[in-house]
């Protein structure tokens, strides 16, 4: 049974390619340094050995010679390298905190990156209008200046891109049918579904709908020299070597889809199982 639907194909969720593209991009730490946690136990071990240092130094002055003030310069040096490292480790801790900070935390990154794209989103629209709305927004210099966001835009319109242009097999009807086929030539993507195949218009911007029909309505498939030539009723030419798919309509009537004869890989994929035309 073949049926005639509108198509959303094109459609799609603003608000969760926004959030699957943040997702993809964002690296810990891409727009700017890490902040990485001071390791207690290293500058405990470090404060101690400096210490006993220290104490040596301090022990050799008085055993030795208080004259000499060697020892004292060297168990300054070591007090201070003590020093050094406790400032060290809380001025790391510190920076740790503020970058794991509510203000700088991933979330708060992604909600500044939403706000880019305005507060009054629709939960759903076409992705050529999404498009329109992105590529201004890729050009901002808080967009440009932060790896991620600028990833993100990247990732955004690649996902939106394929979506206007999916990766599945074209083909051009030879039959006007209906509501979807109207105008002959035209060109559709065919892809198989749920065990049903479905013919949708690649105009992504205008789109006619799509047909959909049953493995069972698919009769054959086959180079169009296996077919009369009368089957081609669009007027335009179709080489000898080019596949032909053919549909039952019901009541005798039949609709021919035109598939480039280079895709063979791809058509005997896609329609295996059907018998094809010799």
């Amino acid at each position: 049974m073949i049926q005639e639907n509108k198509t959303r194909r094109y459609t799609v969720n603003p608000k969760s390619m926004i959030d699957a593209a943040f997702e993809n991009a964002y690296t810990d730490g891409q727009d700017g340094p890490v902040a990485t946690k001071p390791d207690l136990a290293v500058t405990i071990t470090g404060v101690l050995s400096m210490l006993i240092v220290t104490g040596m130094y301090l022990l050799t002055f008085f055993e030795k010679s208080k004259s000499e003030k060697l020892w004292l310069i060297l168990m300054a040096v070591c007090a201070a390298i003590t020093l050094f490292i406790i400032y060290k480790y809380f001025k790391n801790l510190k920076a740790y905190k503020n970058y794991n900070s509510t203000d700088n935390s991933k979330h708060a990154k992604k909600m500044e990156f939403f706000a880019l794209f305005g507060d009054d989103l629709p939960e759903e629209m076409e992705a050529a209008d999404f498009l329109k709305t992105v590529s201004p927004i890729a050009t901002k210099p808080v967009v440009v200046q932060k790896p991620t966001f600028k990833a993100s835009l990247f990732q955004l319109v690649n996902m939106l891109n394929t979506k206007n242009n999916p990766s599945d097999l074209l083909c051009k009807n030879m039959t006007v049918y209906g509501s979807v086929l109207t105008q002959a030539r035209h060109r559709y993507y065919v892809k198989k579904e749920n065990g049903t195949f479905v013919f949708y218009d690649q105009d992504f911007m205008n789109p006619a709908g799509e047909l959909v029909c049953d493995e069972k309505d698919i009769v054959s498939y086959g180079r169009f020299s296996a077919y009369p030539s009368s089957i081609n009723k669009s007027g335009g030419k179709v080489h000898q070597d080019s596949f032909v798919v053919e549909i039952d309509a019901g009541d005798g009537e039949r609709i021919y889809f035109e598939i480039n004869g280079r895709e063979t890989e791809k058509v005997k994929k896609l329609f295996k199982g059907i018998k094809e035309a010799k």
